[in-house]
């Protein structure tokens, strides 16, 4: 189910870029960009949908990211959890959930500088709060 919020992404409309708690190189925030970039052009040339949701884009259920950029995001996070909890099932489940919201606030601000415009329709899948984005125009 989808609200009525929705917010119009597109280059005109530039906001700051999300940083992951200052705990990513300039470097790395780069690879996972690239990366980010590389699959969301890949899904706009070959898919037929107008929409998607990020997870869709790293994966949705699948938790293995070794070998992708977002594994940084998660091991710095595996990190700071298992220091704070001392139990690694907690610490893998916290990480994972703030790797992937970290992942969904990269590509929320990536799409501000893509050629196209996308809309961001805020609502509920899987029971959590997400935003579906719509391909405005195509090219």
């Amino acid at each position: 189910m989808f609200d009525n919020r929705k917010s119009i992404l597109s280059k005109s409309r530039r906001r700051p870029s999300y940083k992951v708690n200052g705990m990513l190189t300039e470097e790395q925030i780069k690879k996972i960009e690239e990366h980010f970039k590389l699959v969301l052009d890949e899904w706009l040339n070959s898919s037929l949908k107008i929409e998607f949701f990020v997870g869709d884009l790293v994966g949705d259920e699948n938790k293995d990211w070794h070998g992708k950029p977002c594994q940084i995001i998660y091991d710095k996070y595996l990190e700071i959890y298992k220091r704070k909890y001392g139990d690694f099932e907690l610490a893998h489940k916290k990480a994972f959930s703030r790797a992937a919201m970290d992942a969904g606030y990269f590509y929320y601000n990536f799409l501000f500088d893509h050629d196209e415009t996308f809309i961001a329709e805020y609502g509920y899948r899987k029971g959590k709060r997400v935003r579906k984005y719509i391909r405005a125009k195509q090219k």
